[in-house]
């Protein structure tokens, strides 16, 4: 069983189930817990810590730009 802090570290490199909020000895209030079932079979450690979808650059089309020459100024080597 772990809390919600170490789920949060782990992402996606382990599958869990949802225990809801479980009363631990020596907590006053009812906490967040998961069971971590088996590792995950995400392709990479990457997209299981950050997930497989990224963030959209929205509005960011004159930095995308300068990141665009930059890149193409640098291939070189």
């Amino acid at each position: 069983m772990i809390g919600a802090g170490t789920r949060r570290l782990v992402g996606n490199l382990f599958e869990v189930r949802d225990l809801g909020a479980v009363e631990v000895k020596g907590i006053a209030a009812p906490v967040p817990a998961w069971q971590v079932l088996r590792p995950s079979v995400v392709a990479s450690r990457f997209e299981a810590l950050r997930g497989a979808a990224l963030t959209a650059l929205i509005g960011r089309d004159e930095e995308i730009d300068l990141l665009a020459a930059a890149l193409g100024t640098r291939q070189g080597g």
